[in-house]
């Protein structure tokens, strides 16, 4: 049996596999049932294996090192979708234990990371962050799937990318003759968890109605790419 591998973000991540404030609130407003995301589904409809390998918060750093610790036990007519974060995004070592640390543009005030920056300044992040958003980062994330696709390549894997930063996104991608995939999916119906709850969870990431349309968006692209086939 084939294996669908998934490498990503929140924006990939499995609820039940999130710890985050906030999936605490919405696991309460669905009185502690959270819907399957959208690798669930899609895994589901195809009838094979899923090995999720998302992490909330990575930067594509995280993601990229997350798929090189994997690629040797993928198989061959394996599906890996690799779902790229915002370029921005980056990390640091923290100094306390030696591990990678994200730094995120929505969190470089947190006390915590404060803490274990001990020799780097808030401004100096801030200017990094700042340097990030220069459109040449997105050549790095390019760079990398061409080693990538010469892996799927050798091990006859099947890949396929995707993001919700538009500044990353591309033809070849999911939604790839769209401006922006999340945009698309919205139009489509897709909701996020702010939408879902009317506002009781200030969240942007996907509801349930949100992840079943962006399962069928995937499981279309891949009908349409022939990677399946609906016989």
């Amino acid at each position: 049996m084939s294996t669908l591998w998934v490498f990503g973000d929140s924006f990939s991540h499995i609820h039940n596999n999130n710890i985050d404030r906030r999936y605490k609130s919405y696991r309460e407003f669905r009185k502690g049932i959270l819907p399957k995301t959208w690798s669930e589904l899609l895994t589901s409809k195809l009838n094979i294996r899923l090995r999720n390998c998302a992490n909330s918060g990575s930067s594509n750093y995280d993601i990229f090192q997350w798929f090189c610790n994997y690629c040797q036990i993928i198989q061959p007519n394996d599906i890996v979708i690799i779902g790229w974060s915002f370029k921005e995004r980056f990390r640091l070592i923290n100094q306390y234990t030696g591990q990678f640390e994200t730094i995120r543009p929505n969190s470089i005030q947190i006390t915590e990371t404060k803490e274990f920056l001990k020799n780097i300044s808030l401004s100096t992040i801030d200017e990094i962050l700042t340097n990030r958003m220069e459109s040449e980062w997105k050549t790095e994330i390019y760079s990398w799937e061409t080693l990538i696709n010469l892996l799927s390549t050798k091990i006859g894997f099947n890949i396929i990318y995707w993001t919700f930063d538009d500044t990353l996104h591309k033809k070849d991608y999911v939604g790839g003759d769209t401006n922006s995939l999340m945009e698309t999916l919205l139009k489509n119906g897709a909701n996020t968890i702010k939408m879902e709850t009317n506002g009781v969870v200030n969240d942007i990431h996907f509801g349930e109605l949100g992840h079943i349309i962006q399962s069928n968006y995937f499981y279309e692209f891949l009908l349409k790419n022939k990677i399946i086939s609906n016989e």
